[in-house]
């Protein structure tokens, strides 16, 4: 590496985060993009569906359900 590349890195690390929140670790960022990627297939799925009143009822109760664990933050693999 050279000499100016590693004079940065060593910088940028004393450098408090300017994120309010602190970073999550590897397993929750990883379980995240999982719950994501859930919530994105429950969508395609519901919108194959015809325009109905059950189409709206799954949108809401997959919503709700989503809504209403938002708040779990343990990470079960």
């Amino acid at each position: 590496m050279r000499p100016s590349l590693s004079a940065l890195a060593a910088v940028s690390r004393s450098q408090p985060s300017k994120l309010k929140k602190p970073a999550i670790s590897l397993d929750h960022f990883i379980q995240r993009q999982r719950v994501l990627a859930l919530w994105r297939e429950i969508v395609r799925a519901i919108h194959k569906i015809p325009p109905s009143s059950t189409r709206e009822e799954l949108q809401s109760y997959a919503r709700a359900e989503f809504e209403r664990h938002r708040a779990v933050t343990d990470v079960v693999s």
